[in-house]
């Protein structure tokens, strides 16, 4: 019949499912790459993150290393300091100035209840300008071992050995973040020290 057109069902069906299947690949394709791209930026964010971290953690071990060196470079001191005041704790800690005015001993955390084991309290601080979280503190005893016990000798195998703990002229210098140690060292007592009986500068020590 004139100006019919015959349609054929099949084919149509086919190339129709064909445009869909193109259509359903194309949404596949855009929601894969969005999901990567998400993932991208969050691995790209995550990284910055940790780099920052790492920044300032280096900032922070730098100052709690700086910190170490100052008391390290303070007079040993003699036995028997009376503990620093507030003044002289920020000085010590929080000050480019002259710190002779504090001792070793005078920071040092004694055997109060006399059983052994350091029982004072350390000293905490602040690391100025730095980002980094945390409770600093600096220990300073003569548990050189860091065991938490005072330990004159030891045995070992049967026999005795001196640890040379207790001693008055040698203590163990730690700087601890929450509890963990960063930095740590031993500080004997020089022989111009042990020559110098004259109180540090500035007075402080009983």
């Amino acid at each position: 019949m004139p100006g019919r057109v015959i349609v054929d069902k099949e084919r149509l069906m086919k190339r129709t499912s064909q445009a869909g299947f193109s259509l359903i690949e194309v949404i596949i394709t855009f929601s894969i790459l969005a999901v990567a791209t998400t993932a991208l930026g969050l691995v790209e964010l995550s990284n910055a993150r940790r780099t920052q971290y790492l920044k300032q953690k280096d900032i922070a071990f730098a100052r709690g290393q700086a910190v170490l060196e100052r008391v390290l470079r303070i007079p040993f001191g003699t036995p028997g300091a009376t503990a620093p005041t507030p003044a002289q704790l920020d000085l010590l800690f929080g000050s480019d100035d002259d710190a002779r005015a504090v001792t070793l001993t005078m920071l040092q955390q004694h055997d109060v209840n006399d059983d052994g084991t350091v029982d004072q309290q350390p000293w905490s601080f602040k690391l100025q300008g730095v980002e980094e979280k945390g409770v600093w503190t600096v220990h300073v005893d003569s548990d050189l071992d860091g065991n938490g016990k005072i330990e004159p000798t030891i045995t070992q195998d049967g026999l005795s050995i001196e640890t040379r703990e207790g001693r008055a002229d040698i203590l163990r210098v730690e700087v601890r973040r929450d509890g963990k140690t960063v930095l740590k060292t031993l500080r004997a007592r020089t022989p111009q020290e042990q020559d110098d009986t004259s109180a540090p500068l500035g007075g402080g020590e009983g």
